[in-house]
């Protein structure tokens, strides 16, 4: 999340910096009204748009299923699925504060909509030559918002309102400035902790200006008269109009009138305008999501590992079908998937010295390729194994050698073995179906290894559960895959 918001501040300030240092002097009045408005869209986007893809070389692993009595015998969660963190850390005190002020700005977002509602309603309401007018003896200066034009009852009446004032106002209703105000204030109300979005409201209210007052001297054809009644209104400047609406006189008069006179380069507003792409798709490809993809080596397959228990077939077993190898192997070093699944509760020290516990989908993706690549400190959670409930249907499907290989405890055994036990001698078992790379693939579908009650209960206390260092458990994984390695 915290990668998300760098990103989400970054692409908003090189766009608004993109804006004011090269757009904003220009008569690209609505090329600029679009792009102000998707500054904070863009920004919001681009960093979870995946435009690149990282593949992460990892030890090709059998799928691993278990079954149980309460799932109907169907396959369940395998062994690394772990219980989400229940920390209450930093993050989540500040996801409370950022709800906390976000629903203070929607609340006061909306009073300022409905006290603007109640101040319509108390003006007088006329038709004038198709403009709608709110007539209030307490408006000092003509306003507009929506499709309502507000002004002072007795200067309209008296005839003092000037036509260009008119026609301003007529221009930020017929172009639909308070639609791009409202829909600001409410990202406002989302991002009021992104500097940018203050910068871009100012910005876009400046922008209606500019173009309501090219519309008013293309109606009027009187820019001199025009530019005296902005001075004239600017230094009479309202304070107390609804906070929502376009205001004549809002902003830099002086910018304003200097962009009324400059001519417009169309070659030169052209080469902006592209530039101004390129520079959003840069920032899409170089702030974008990077996806990582777990590759298997070829040639390579790794079984999966319990604790204390691997289910690999003895290389040098070359015995006939249905003659028991009791040869007992040596205790194996404890494996781990080289990639935890995305339930995998983990936890690693990050730069600030920080313990941090999470789960592994929610780490960021550099962080993701810092824990597998093992530059954190990187632990993950074994959680305990759980007692499958066995029934006598369940073991004499397990005799079936054309469907199962077996191993008790470790040790490869004939399926026929399984006559001499009941339901009740064993604790839990874990299935793992062949690949197409498998030694034994065609001569049975699946790895069975059974667990007794007796080992179960020997195992230390710790395996109720614990941490296992990651950085250890990839390294013997990698050694345990490749003997030529471990020698050298």
């Amino acid at each position: 999340m915290m990668v998300y918001l760098l990103k989400f501040l970054l692409c908003s300030g090189l766009l608004y910096s993109f804006y004011h240092l090269i757009l904003r002097n220009d008569k690209l009045f609505r090329f600029n009204r679009v792009f102000l408005l998707s500054i904070l869209l863009l920004s919001a986007i681009i960093p979870l748009v995946t435009v690149k893809t990282s593949i992460v070389e990892m030890p090709a692993a059998q799928t691993m299923e278990t079954l149980n009595a309460q799932s109907g015998g169907q396959p369940g969660t395998s062994l690394f699925l772990a219980s989400p963190t229940t920390d209450f850390g930093i993050e989540q005190l500040l996801v409370m504060v950022y709800i906390v002020i976000t629903a203070f700005f929607l609340i006061k977002f909306g009073l300022n909509l409905w006290s603007l509602n109640r101040f319509k309603k108390g003006g007088e309401i006329i038709d004038h030559k198709g403009l709608k007018l709110v007539l209030r003896s307490d408006i000092q200066h003509s306003f507009s918002f929506l499709n309502h034009m507000y002004t002072n009852r007795r200067s309209f009446e008296e005839g003092k309102i000037p036509r260009e004032i008119l026609v301003h106002e007529e221009a930020h209703i017929q172009q639909r400035h308070s639609y791009d105000i409202l829909f600001i204030e409410f990202l406002a109300c989302l991002c009021w902790f992104n500097p940018i979005v203050y910068l871009t409201k100012k910005a876009i209210r400046l922008n209606h200006e500019f173009l309501a007052d090219e519309v008013t001297i293309s109606k009027t054809g009187a820019l001199v008269r025009y530019q005296n009644i902005l001075i004239h209104f600017a230094s009479q400047q309202l304070r107390h109009n609804p906070i929502l609406a376009s205001h004549l006189t809002f902003g830099e008069t002086k910018k304003r009138i200097t962009i009324m006179v400059k001519t417009k380069n169309k070659t030169a507003t052209t080469v902006k305008q592209i530039t101004a792409l390129l520079v959003i798709l840069t920032l899409s490809i170089s702030l974008g999501k990077t996806r990582l993809i777990a590759q298997e080596p070829a040639k390579r397959v790794i079984t999966t590992a319990v604790p204390f228990l691997v289910i690999k077939e003895d290389p040098s077993q070359k015995q006939p079908a249905k003659v028991q190898d009791t040869k007992k192997r040596p205790e194996p070093p404890m494996l781990i998937s080289s990639i935890p699944r995305s339930t995998s509760k983990i936890r690693y020290t990050d730069s600030n010295g920080q313990r941090i516990t999470t789960t592994f989908g929610q780490l960021s993706d550099p962080v993701r390729k810092d824990f597998i690549d093992l530059k954190l400190d990187g632990e993950v959670w074994l959680a305990p194994t759980q007692k499958d409930h066995f029934t006598q249907a369940m073991l004499d499907d397990f005799k079936d050698a054309e469907k199962y290989g077996v191993w008790i405890d470790g040790s490869r055994v004939d399926n026929a073995v399984l006559d001499h036990h009941k339901p009740e001698d064993f604790h839990h078992f874990f299935k793992s179906k062949l690949g197409k790379g498998a030694k034994n693939f065609g001569k049975y579908t699946y790895h069975l290894n059974l667990v007794t009650q007796k080992t179960h209960d020997k195992l230390p206390s710790k395996m109720t559960g614990m941490w296992i260092k990651y950085n250890d458990q990839a390294a013997r994984a990698r050694r345990y895959l490749d003997p030529v390695e471990e020698k050298n």
